[in-house]
Parts: structure tokens; C-alpha cells; sequence
């Protein structure tokens, strides 16, 4: 057997044994049987990284998985990850599939894989805290510190935070689009 650790979109750890002869595929279905992943599952990939360059790159499928970690130690590490971006994020059909998208899209912002202006993680954030707090309350929502404890950048500034409360007061959740 091969002991697996698939690093998840949400930080969680997904360990999977195999069997020594499993192809990538054999690993990806287990991450997709975890995550309950099925119908847009094609978006998504696992990748490892290179022992000495720490290159990031994507299993093969087809490939056994002992024969790609070659010089890597068990249990071998994995992320799952969006390998390709959706065309036409509207035409997606399932929410799950747009939340693992979010979640690639803050770890890469994080990161700086993906580069963001002011105004954009200023905008980002707003729509972060619109959906985790509703809407804005003047009562329980005054001044920046209510944002404090989430992550927006790597380098969140006051400037950022006072930003990201305006445009929150501006957002207003639609009843009528929910039903």
C-alpha cells in the first residue's frame, strides 16, 4: 500500500491509502468521493511538488503514482487543486464546484499566484464579508474591527479594512434572487 496526504481546497487533510500499483486517477477518485466532487470534477487536478525545486507539478493520470514520487518520501503530499479556470463561470451547474473555484481563487490571492489590485481585493473583500456576516448592521458592524479576523491579503492595511467596510455597507443580499 501507499500512504497518501491530499492537502484540500478548505486546509483540511485527506489521507488515502492505495494500492502500490494505483493510478493518479485511483487517488483523484478518492479525493472526488471525499468531497462528494462529480459532475465539474474535470476543473480540478492534483499536483505534488518536485523534491529539490519544489516545481509544482500535475499528477498523470494514467500514471502510476509510486513511479511519479520518485524520491519523495512517504506518506507522499498532494494538493487538490483548480487545474483549469472556467471559460464561463456562469454556465457552472453545481455550488460546490464555485466554492472550491472561491477557495483557489483566496489561496491564490494569498499567495500572490494571482496578482490583485487595491480596488479588486478591496471589492473581494467585501463580497467575503457579505457572505459571511449578510448585510451591513450599523449596529454590530462600526469601524473596522468586525473585519479584523478574516484573511484578505497578504498584507491586509487599515486602508484596506475601511475600503472594504464602505463598499459592505453598499451590498444589500437580494431575497428575490434566492427563492
Amino acid at each position: 500500500m501507499v500512504k497518501c496526504v491530499v492537502n484540500l481546497l478548505d486546509d483540511e487533510k485527506h489521507n488515502a491509502e492505495v494500492a502500490k500499483t494505483a493510478l493518479g486517477k485511483d487517488l483523484f477518485e478518492s479525493v472526488k468521493e471525499k468531497l462528494q466532487l462529480s459532475e465539474e470534477a474535470d476543473y480540478f487536478s492534483i499536483s505534488y511538488k518536485e523534491p529539490k525545486s519544489q516545481h509544482r507539478r500535475w499528477i498523470d493520470m494514467e500514471k502510476r503514482i509510486d513511479k511519479q514520487m520518485e524520491g519523495h518520501q512517504q506518506p507522499f503530499e498532494f494538493s487538490f487543486e483548480l487545474k483549469f479556470y472556467p471559460p464561463v463561470p456562469e454556465n457552472l451547474n453545481e455550488d460546490l464546484t464555485r466554492y472550491f473555484i472561491v477557495l483557489q481563487i483566496r489561496k491564490d490571492l494569498w499567495t500572490d499566484r494571482l496578482p490583485a489590485s487595491f480596488h479588486t481585493l478591496a471589492i473581494l473583500g467585501s463580497y467575503t464579508v457579505q457572505s459571511e456576516l449578510g448585510d451591513h448592521d450599523k449596529n454590530l458592524h462600526y469601524g473596522i474591527d468586525y473585519l479584523r479576523p478574516y484573511s484578505f491579503a497578504p498584507y491586509t492595511s487599515d486602508e484596506l479594512l475601511f475600503r472594504i467596510a464602505d463598499l459592505h455597507r453598499a451590498h444589500r443580499l437580494e431575497l428575490s434572487s434566492l427563492s
